[in-house]
């Protein structure tokens, strides 16, 4: 066996059993970062079909034969299908149809028409031209995921993608230029696919460190109960509604609402009930927000609403909404005596200077004047 051949069964058989490693290691760090079981799956599936494949080429060293080739084509054009559904996943979204037709088409190419094409370096082009599809269709949902997160680490993923279809078209063109270029490219191969393999594996384990990554600062700037933001989460975006009016020369206004008579529902109802009541109460919030709107839980039953270019009709007419909207809550499943109302006090944010402390310790001053003069009522000036 030559020394160059006995090197690279080495490599691929430490590489079958990195990829076999990989493919079974348990991937949810916490109960806080969940990724989704088909992600996992899909990672899962990509990482064993690599570690098989290097074991097929292993043996197609070792053992030179016709059925090997195939089967390690099989393996490799499966994988690299994985993948494009493994970061559609990971974008949140299911891959298009046009995905499906690519693979579909790619497949085709790389088994049935690619093994009944003769001639070697006639082999080579089909096979480059599934590759080719593969690489771009991965590209592309790498984009996908890209475009979702729109940061600097998954742009580089992007790149990393687009260079390996540049590499592939490289081949394509040394290959039709000259046909006898076709006896470089195993050596070509050798050293292109396992670079390839670990670029590609790092690119699904980065994106799902990154979108565990996501979800946890998503739930740390999360209520757990209501799913609103939370004080530190409203804290910042405050920051972000002043720069914006500052920018557009609009005011914002800040809203503190607090649920009247809540410790009663509690002790009448039980702990369950009171929180079935703060979800519904959150429910409500949202639905009677814009998108440009911020809704937050900052404690026990008191929110807080960022509303985003208002003025003081505007934000009084929300105020008396938001009243009415309360007071018609259904919590007939608790019991047909349990009702809500709730207090409000609003201030309107138009200078810029003014901090989160100072707009909220004026809502808060208005709320409770709010509670003195009788509850179930709203004053925002």
């Amino acid at each position: 066996m030559p020394e160059q051949q006995g090197s690279m069964l080495t490599v691929y058989f430490s590489l079958s059993c990195l990829f076999a490693i990989l493919g079974m290691l348990p991937w949810q760090p916490s109960e806080t970062m969940r990724i989704e079981k088909r992600t996992v799956v899909l990672a899962r599936t990509y990482l064993l079909t690599q570690s098989l494949w290097f074991v097929i080429i292993f043996l197609n060293m070792s053992f030179s034969g016709r059925l090997w080739a195939t089967i390690s084509d099989a393996l490799i054009f499966f994988s690299y299908s994985v993948t494009i559904f493994t970061f559609h996943s990971l974008a949140g979204v299911n891959a298009p149809r046009r995905s499906w037709a690519m693979v579909g088409l790619a497949l085709f190419i790389a088994i049935p028409v690619t093994v009944m094409t003769p001639g070697y370096a006639n082999k080579l082009h089909m096979g480059n031209l599934a590759a080719l599809i593969l690489l771009a269709e991965n590209a592309l949902a790498i984009r996908t995921f890209a475009s979702k997160r729109n940061d600097v680490a998954a742009r580089t993923l992007m790149l990393m993608a687009f260079f390996f279809v540049a590499m592939f078209c490289l081949r394509s063109v040394f290959l039709y230029i000259d046909p006898s270029w076709a006896r470089w490219n195993e050596s070509y191969i050798s050293f292109l696919m396992p670079l390839m393999a670990l670029a590609v594996t790092f690119m699904v384990l980065a994106s799902m460190a990154m979108t565990a990554q996501d979800q946890l600062l998503h739930l740390a700037l999360r209520d757990k109960l209501t799913g609103l933001r939370n004080r530190h989460a409203v804290m910042q975006d405050y920051k972000s509604f002043a720069s914006s009016a500052d920018r557009h020369r609009k005011a914002f206004a800040l809203v503190v609402c607090d649920l009247d008579f809540f410790k009663s529902v509690n002790d009448r109802f039980g702990h369950a009930s009171g929180d079935l009541v703060l979800v519904r109460f959150a429910g409500t919030l949202q639905s009677i927000l814009r998108d440009s709107d911020v809704a937050a839980r900052v404690g026990g039953e008191e929110f807080v609403m960022l509303i985003s270019e208002t003025e003081q009709e505007s934000l009084d007419k929300l105020c008396q909404r938001l009243l009415d909207t309360t007071r018609t809550i259904d919590f007939s499943d608790i019991d047909p005596a349990c009702q809500l109302t709730t207090s409000i006090g609003a201030t309107l944010v138009d200078n810029p200077g003014t901090t989160f402390d100072d707009a909220f310790q004026q809502a808060d001053l208005r709320l409770y004047a709010a509670k003195r003069d009788g509850r179930d009522r709203a004053v925002t000036h």
